[in-house]
């Protein structure tokens, strides 16, 4: 079996088995491990421990391929240059302690530092930790709901553009009852996701771990996710249940398909042509107009499934469920009059894409 075809691996289904259910079509993060290996052999870390114990435990966790890795906290290996080396790679260590079974050692903190768990940050002082300590601290810290939030930026060590940690102004008391409020309805949504449609939310868990709230206000909703950043989504959190569920499908199917090109491109490099975009006001090149086709059949198949769990049951959502399709339409139509710009492992991905587009566009 050549690579490309073996990364969709024991994930990939027949059409028949899409149209059942798209939430089991996971592309397989092997060859995206493997990215992380360069990585790790050039990385220095700027905290005193036993680096060799370190790197080894993380080798051999990318060599397991464990779900673990695709988190904020590993930025350290997918950003090795952004800023504040320091809480970044005392973040990655703390993460490698609360999952590997490696003796790992010792490290020295010379400053105070937040160490982020699910359940939130924990102020560790300087000093001198048993990386093991530092590990029990994040797996006994778990998060209210299975998908963590982490509002001040301490899984990626900076603060991320528009986040409530980037703001340089102090936070009033109504922004600080507005962010609890917005919490509240995360957290909500989140386990009612969960309950009402287990292989939707496990499809989100396999490639997002963590949001990160943006201080947004009553106007347009934003959000995103970056293929350096892996597990991660940011966005708003006050546009309501059927937003947040929106947001987080769209920006998880981007998080997905970011692994699938770990393996091969999706479209030809040379291909530089640009079209109308679905999502966007500006013309986008081809692989936008892919990111946008996959994002929005899931987003679909998602309103359907909230449809018919009992998730959601209100109008809006048919009117929205409406206007998404016909902007399905148009990027699928624009992908299919040039497919001969796709590769060969893209004509793989988009032809399970459409099958995720059928079931989207079934009567909800």
């Amino acid at each position: 079996m050549d690579p490309q075809h073996a990364a969709l691996g024991s994930q990939e289904r027949t059409p028949s088995e899409l149209a059942t259910t798209p939430w089991a079509w996971v592309p397989d993060p092997a060859a995206w491990c493997e990215t992380l290996i360069e990585p790790l052999l050039s990385w220095t870390p700027s905290l005193t421990l036993d680096s060799a114990r370190v790197k080894f435990a993380l080798a051999d966790a990318i060599d397991q391929r464990r779900p673990w890795l695709r988190h904020p906290c590993l930025s350290p290996l997918t950003m090795p240059h952004a800023a504040n080396a320091l809480g970044r790679d005392f973040q990655c260590v703390a993460w490698l302690a609360a999952h590997s079974d490696h003796e790992l050692g010792v490290v020295q903190i010379p400053l105070p530092l937040m160490l982020w768990s699910p359940g939130g940050a924990v102020s560790v002082a300087a000093g001198e930790y048993e990386l093991r300590q530092l590990g029990t601290i994040v797996q006994t810290h778990p998060a209210p709901v299975p998908l963590a939030l982490d509002v001040w930026c301490h899984t990626i060590g900076y603060p991320l553009e528009g986040s409530w940690a980037a703001e340089a102004t102090e936070i009033v008391t109504v922004e600080e009852q507005r962010l609890t409020a917005e919490i509240v309805d995360y957290c909500r949504t989140i386990a009612l996701t969960a309950h009402l449609m287990p292989p939707l939310f496990q499809w989100i868990r396999a490639a997002t771990q963590v949001v990160i709230p943006t201080r947004g206000g009553t106007g347009g909703f934003r959000s995103g996710s970056q293929a350096n950043l892996p597990g991660l989504v940011y966005s708003d959190l006050h546009g309501g249940r059927m937003q947040i569920l929106e947001t987080l499908v769209h920006e998880t199917a981007h998080n997905h398909l970011y692994v699938a090109e770990a393996t091969a491109p999706l479209i030809d490099p040379a291909h530089t042509e640009r079209y109308s975009s679905p999502l966007r006001p500006e013309p986008r090149p081809l692989r936008g107009i892919l990111l946008a086709c996959h994002a929005l059949a899931y987003i679909c198949a998602a309103i359907r499934d909230a449809r018919q769990s009992g998730f959601v049951d209100d109008e809006s959502s048919a009117a929205t469920l409406h206007d998404l399709r016909e902007r399905l339409d148009v990027a699928e139509e624009t992908l299919l009059a040039q497919e001969r710009h796709l590769t060969a492992w893209g004509h793989r991905f988009f032809e399970q894409t459409r099958e995720v587009c059928a079931y989207g566009r079934a009567a909800a």
